[in-house]
Order: C-alpha cells, then sequence, then structure tokens
C-alpha cells in the first residue's frame, strides 16, 4: 500500500494464529509518518512497544480506580441517559439534528472519569472542541496524506495534511492543555485537588520522578493520552448511536419492538422480588 510492504491474513485461524496467538509479535501500530507527525509516536493509540504497554497499564488501572466496569460508570451513564432522553423530550417533536447532542451526551461520560466533570449541552466551548475533532478525524483519514507524507508540501495543502497537523495541535493547546496545567497548579498549591484521571495521572509521574525511576509516564505525553482516550471514549460510541436512530427511522417497526422489549425489561426490573423471597 503506497510505499509500505503489506500482509494480508485471510481465515479465522490464521488471524486467531497471528493476533491472539501471537500477539507479542503483532501488537505494534503500523508506521503511518502523517499520523507520527501528530502524536510524535505517544500516547496509547498510535505507540508501541514498552512506552506502550507502561502508559496502558498505568491507564488501566486508573480508569478501575475510577469505576470502569462496575456499577460506578453504569449509573453514571444511566444519569446521563435520562438527560439525554429529557433534552430530546423538550423538542416537543420537532425535528432537529442529534449530532452534537448525542456527542455531547456520549463524552460526558469520559469526561466525569478524565475531567472530574460534564459539560452542559449548550455549553459553546464544548460544541466547538466536538466539531473541531469532527474535522481532524475526517482530514486524517486522507489515505494519500498517510501513505504519502510529501504531500504536506505541496502549495496549497491540496489533501489537507498540514491543516490536520495544525488542527490537532490547536485541540491539544487550546482545550487539553489549559486543564491539564489547571490540575498541576491545583495538585501542587491546592489543598482538594480534583478526583479525576488527570489527578490520579499527575500523581503517577510525581511518583516515578521521586522514586528516579524512568518511566513513559511524563506529564508532557499526558495531554495527547487525554485526547486519545477521550476520543476512544466518545467518538466511536456517538457515531454507532447515530448510525442506530437512522435505522430506527427507517425502520419504525423495530424501533416499536425494541421499545416495547425495553418496557417489558424496566416493569420485569421494578416488580423483581428481594433476595430473601424464595419464590
Amino acid at each position: 500500500m503506497g510505499r509500505q510492504l503489506t500482509v494480508v491474513l485471510n481465515g479465522h485461524k490464521v488471524i486467531k494464529e497471528a493476533l491472539v496467538k501471537q500477539a507479542h509479535a503483532f501488537s505494534d501500530r503500523p508506521f503511518f509518518p502523517l499520523n507520527d507527525l501528530v502524536s510524535e509516536k505517544k500516547g496509547i493509540v498510535l505507540a508501541s512497544g514498552a512506552e506502550w504497554k507502561t502508559v496502558r497499564k498505568a491507564c488501566l488501572e486508573i480508569l478501575r480506580d475510577f469505576g470502569m466496569g462496575t456499577n460506578l460508570l453504569a449509573q453514571k451513564i444511566q444519569e446521563e441517559i435520562t438527560e439525554y432522553i429529557r433534552t430530546i423530550a423538550s423538542k416537543n417533536g420537532k425535528p432537529f439534528d442529534v449530532t452534537r447532542l448525542t456527542q455531547i451526551s456520549v463524552s460526558n461520560n469520559i469526561c466525569s472519569i478524565l475531567f472530574g466533570k460534564r459539560f452542559d449541552y449548550d455549553d459553546q466551548e464544548f460544541k466547538d472542541f466536538m466539531k473541531a475533532i469532527d474535522t481532524v478525524l475526517a482530514n486524517q483519514d486522507s489515505s494519500v496524506g498517510a501513505l504519502f507524507p510529501f504531500v504536506r508540501h505541496i502549495p496549497g495543502d491540496p489533501f489537507k495534511a498540514r491543516k490536520t497537523i495544525c488542527d490537532y495541535r490547536v485541540l491539544l493547546d487550546t482545550f487539553i492543555q489549559p486543564i491539564v496545567t489547571r490540575h498541576i497548579q491545583e495538585l501542587d498549591g491546592g489543598p482538594n485537588p480534583p478526583d479525576d484521571f488527570i489527578t490520579a495521572y499527575l500523581r503517577r509521574v510525581r511518583q516515578d520522578e521521586a522514586d528516579h525511576k524512568v518511566s513513559y509516564i511524563t506529564e508532557e505525553g499526558l495531554p495527547l493520552v487525554i485526547f486519545q482516550l477521550f476520543v476512544a471514549g466518545s467518538e466511536t460510541t456517538a457515531t454507532t448511536l447515530r448510525w442506530a436512530v437512522v435505522y430506527f427511522l427507517y425502520h419504525p417497526d423495530v424501533q416499536e419492538k425494541c421499545h416495547r422489549r425495553s418496557w417489558m425489561l424496566s416493569a420485569l426490573t421494578e416488580a423483581r422480588p428481594c433476595k430473601t423471597d424464595r419464590k
């Protein structure tokens, strides 16, 4: 593909052999110069080797501490769903675009863990942030720019390679970095620093420094880690939900079945007998 030798695995057995049984040999990310210019091979999504393993392990441990995979996170999601439905109901049946509403609603689940707060659906700064992410992801998907990095030097930037790099840096510098800087100040000088992912990650950094330990967990790499966790934890889910809405609109009979089943499950849950009732 372009200048890169590419091996295609065909069939369940050989794919399982490579990605499961020989996962240690196939865990590295492919080399895309444009992505490396943007991420500098740091973070989680595009990193490889010892750095990826170290950062991934630290992130998983911190996320588990904040309820990932537990009822605590499920409760937060349910609360956000309630607000999401309430906002839709407030439209009184009038047509509107669910794109930004769905993105912010889903993002609030990861925001509560990463930043220790959720954003209002009308928060213009957060809307602009989500719109900028859409632009970066759309431009970054250009296979021409990914496979042929020299196109960023072509006058006029026809493949939006330079724009992608610039927009990516703007997102990190104007939205995420100020939040990280504020957390650093609160951790160093405040009596009650926020209890969220950023603070927990910074404590890991300070601990490694105190132990004089050479580590890939650094303050410089934190903004990129946050951005990648944010996109991975929100954009994928929001896009899936929007497709579900489209399918429901085109297949109202299926929508009705799902609604009826959801109502029945809710009724059964409310009528469930207590644990001491053997019946």
